[in-house]
């Protein structure tokens, strides 16, 4: 946080994942899902990055689409497309 120069008030100001199971209280990430919400995340500024500059990319262009991405495997490289 102090890299990015990002300042919170208060100790709640701060940003918390937690798990969130049935049935169990909310508690800390698994390795698991702290490597998902690493991807998620990454993935989301891909997407927000061209966004901002053209707002109208995020309207469908059906009414029934729905804007995806997903992950690609081709031999050893990985790439996420849009759907």
């Amino acid at each position: 946080m102090k890299r990015l120069v990002l300042r919170f008030r208060g100790e709640i100001a701060w940003p918390v994942c937690r798990s969130h199971r049935h049935g169990y209280l909310f508690w800390y990430l698994t390795r698991d899902e702290a490597k998902l919400l690493t991807v998620a995340l990454s993935q989301a500024t891909v997407v927000a990055s061209p966004i901002r500059q053209h707002p109208d990319l995020i309207e469908p262009r059906q009414p029934s689409q729905i804007l995806t991405r997903r992950r690609v495997k081709d031999g050893t490289s990985v790439e996420w497309i849009g759907v």
